[in-house]
């Protein structure tokens, strides 16, 4: 694919995103994330919690404190802070498939369905779910 279509095909992937969750901006909070957030104001609790939490999804609780000491804990910010985390996995999904097939008709299509798709449903309101689900996702993608 030429550079130019390359880029195209980038934009309609993120812009598509933006466009589909930019509304979830001001959901607020679900009941769940009030623990968590109770919990991230002190680097005391932060430490209690991951060391008695479940192993594996413990790893859950410095990425969440992490994302509440970058946004402030504010809703709308980690929304945001969400929303992009998505939009880069959707053209990292789009570039990966691109470099494997070199076809746009695979790609743009391939990219949506991941970026739509799993796990969207809590993701974009329950701040736990997104970084239990989506965090990994652009991880793996990385």
């Amino acid at each position: 694919m030429k550079p130019k279509n390359l880029r195209a095909g980038i934009a309609v992937v993120a812009g598509l995103v933006l466009l589909v969750f930019a509304p979830g901006l001001w959901c607020g909070f679900y009941m769940d994330d009030h623990a968590f957030l109770h919990i991230v104001r002190s680097p005391v609790l932060v430490w209690e919690y991951f060391l008695h939490y479940v192993p594996g999804r413990n790893l859950q609780i410095p990425f969440f404190a992490a994302l509440h000491g970058l946004t402030g804990g504010q809703a709308p910010a980690l929304h945001l802070a969400f929303l992009l985390c998505d939009a880069a996995g959707a053209v990292l999904a789009f570039l990966l498939l691109w470099e494997l097939t070199d076809l746009v008709s695979l790609s743009l299509p391939g990219a949506l369905v991941f970026a739509l798709l799993p796990n969207h449903g809590e993701t974009h309101f329950w701040f736990t779910q997104f970084v239990q689900c989506q965090i990994p996702a652009l991880l793996c993608l990385l």
